[in-house]
This record gives C-alpha cells, sequence and structure tokens, in this order.
C-alpha cells in the first residue's frame, strides 16, 4: 500500500485473500465482483480518500477480528469502517472514541457519530456536552454544530434540558 499526497491508497491483492476480505465487508465484496476481471490479470484496486495507516487496521481486522489503533486514529478508522460497512469494527472504534471523549473533541466526535449513524457514541457525546453544557454550548465548534446541524444541536439542547 503508498499513500500518495491525493490520499489515494493502492492494494495489491493475492487472489487467494479476496473471499476473506469480501465475507467481511460487503463494499469490498461488491468492488471485487466488479473489478475481479482487473484484479485477475493482476491490475490494482484503489481505495480513495483512506490512508494506508488507516486501510492496514481495517485489513487486519478483517483477517484476525482484532482492533489495533496504535497508529491510526479511532475517529479516521470508523469512517472507514462505516464506508465499508464493517459495522463490528465501527462500533469496536466507537467504543473506544467514548472512552476517549474529552471537552476539545467531544463535538467534533458528536458530528462524526451522527453522520456515521453510530448511537452510542452519538449518546456518549450528547452526555458529556449535556454535563458541560456550560463550558461547551459557548465554543465556536459548538456554534457549529448549531450552524451546519441544527436538527443535531436541537436534540442535544433537549437531552440538555432534561439532564
Amino acid at each position: 500500500m503508498t499513500n500518495g499526497v491525493g490520499c489515494r491508497t493502492v492494494c495489491h491483492f493475492f487472489l487467494t485473500t479476496l473471499p476473506v476480505l469480501a465475507a467481511g465487508s460487503p463494499v469490498l465484496a461488491a468492488m471485487f465482483q466488479h473489478n475481479f476481471k482487473e484484479v485477475n490479470v493482476g491490475k490494482v484496486v484503489e481505495i480513495a480518500d483512506i490512508n494506508s495507516e488507516v486501510f492496514a487496521v481495517v485489513l487486519h481486522f478483517l483477517y484476525t477480528g482484532e482492533v489495533d489503533l496504535k497508529n491510526a486514529d479511532a475517529a479516521e478508522v470508523m469512517v472507514a469502517a462505516d464506508k465499508y460497512a464493517i459495522d463490528p469494527l465501527k462500533e469496536e472504534c466507537a467504543s473506544c472514541m467514548s472512552e476517549n471523549l474529552t471537552l476539545e473533541n467531544v463535538t467534533s466526535y458528536l458530528v462524526l457519530a451522527h453522520l456515521h449513524n453510530v448511537a452510542t457514541l452519538q449518546e456518549a457525546t450528547s452526555d458529556l456536552i449535556a454535563r458541560n453544557a456550560k463550558s461547551i454550548c459557548s465554543t465556536e465548534d459548538w456554534m457549529g454544530v448549531i450552524k451546519n446541524y441544527p436538527e443535531l444541536a436541537f436534540a442535544v439542547v433537549q437531552r440538555i434540558a432534561n439532564f
């Protein structure tokens, strides 16, 4: 795998590994089925918008069922897992992110949870915001949530009101 300036990861797969990858991701399965002729003749499959460190975590998970986030950001891996419909990996990343919530990252994680439909992370972020509303709701990040995701901000405000 290589990671260029355009954030393009190029992967070379052996034909014997394709069933393992396809079994773990319906998106990769469809991709390999569509590109099977190209894969058969030794061409490469390009994975756009995911850096090689993140994709290495995805591959490791598909092969072992284990999540190793030493060399990659959990949020980036969660986004990749969502893109490739690898729900167990997405949930593991969300759990890791929930355990590492801070006042500095809570609004960005709230938006990620919303955009990638991760209820557990959205619950954890909403809870932290409700407990720290005075600090968080006056930040520029929170103003961005109000402006760009008003329905999300409304749901959090309801939670604050019921806290």
